[in-house]
């Protein structure tokens, strides 16, 4: 019965609102994967949320797929926006919802699925691998943007078809963003293991940069078609990463590089995402 209660509680709150990215602007820090009027998503949040979420659903990458698991991080990402736009509004409209709200709807579950045992209400969210704790967090912020929603739908009246379209069209411009994909690479740089040699004359220091040899190029090549066999073959992204990748931005973070839009990198990795 937990399960069912948990995924209940998670597809409300990844039940986000269409549009959601159009609450993203301006230039993006480099340790962020959106922002919200002046709030970045810091990417160590959205990676631990994504964790979390994963975690509960029982989602892994290797289960759902390249594709799909890219999918699944972009629907986390888009309730991050989400609900940082609903904690921008809630001061507006009064919003909260304090520990005792929380309480009385886990005590409610206790009784009405559980007969009031709380004992065996504990075990199964054991069994679940979740914690009371973990289940109130959710619960809470659920719980918050439904009220923020209610508040904000409140004065909302039915509006002809019509009225919609005309809207729409007159609008539409404005409801589309740049697109952008979460991102992550492994870069195998020609040359890498090699140095650049500093001079010191009296006239000061001079740096000359060794260049690359087609040797340099088949060997970066052969390497990465290696990381790539490893990969294909189950490879640990992230351990691949930090052993191979010349990339010391991001070698250390399993090679992300967050939210990526088009124009920001070269075609051929444009191509490839």
């Amino acid at each position: 019965m937990i399960r069912k209660v948990i995924v209940a509680v998670l597809l409300l709150v990844l039940a986000v609102m269409a549009g959601t990215l159009a609450g993203c602007g301006g230039e993006l820090p480099n340790d962020a994967v959106a922002k919200v009027g002046d709030t970045p998503i810091e990417e160590d949040a959205f990676d631990q949320r994504v964790e979390e979420f994963s975690a509960q659903y029982g989602y892994t990458e290797d289960t759902l797929g390249a594709e799909d698991w890219q999918a699944f991080k972009l629907d986390v990402l888009d309730y991050l926006i989400t609900y940082e736009m609903a904690v921008q509004k809630a001061e507006d409209y009064g919003v909260s919802v304090t520990d005792e709200d929380v309480q009385e709807e886990i005590d409610l579950i206790i009784t009405t699925y559980y007969d009031g045992d709380e004992a065996a209400f504990t075990e199964e969210l054991t069994a679940a691998d979740m914690t009371v704790e973990d289940l109130k967090a959710s619960y809470k912020e659920s719980m918050f943007m439904q009220k923020v929603y209610e508040q904000v739908t409140k004065d909302v009246t039915d509006v002809p078809d019509e009225e919609i379209a005309s809207y729409y069209e007159e609008n539409k411009d404005g409801y589309f963003v740049d697109e952008t994909r979460v991102t992550r690479h492994i870069l195998i740089a020609p040359g890498s293991n090699q140095d650049d040699t500093t001079t010191t004359t009296a006239a000061g220091e001079t740096t000359t940069t060794t260049e690359l040899t087609d040797a340099d190029w088949d060997d970066a090549l052969a390497l990465a078609k290696e990381v790539r066999t490893k990969l294909v073959a189950g490879g640990d992204w992230t351990e691949l990463a930090a052993e191979y990748s010349d990339d010391t931005g991001s070698a250390d973070n399993g090679g992300e590089l967050g939210a990526v839009g088009k124009g920001r990198m070269v075609p051929e990795f444009e191509e490839a995402v």
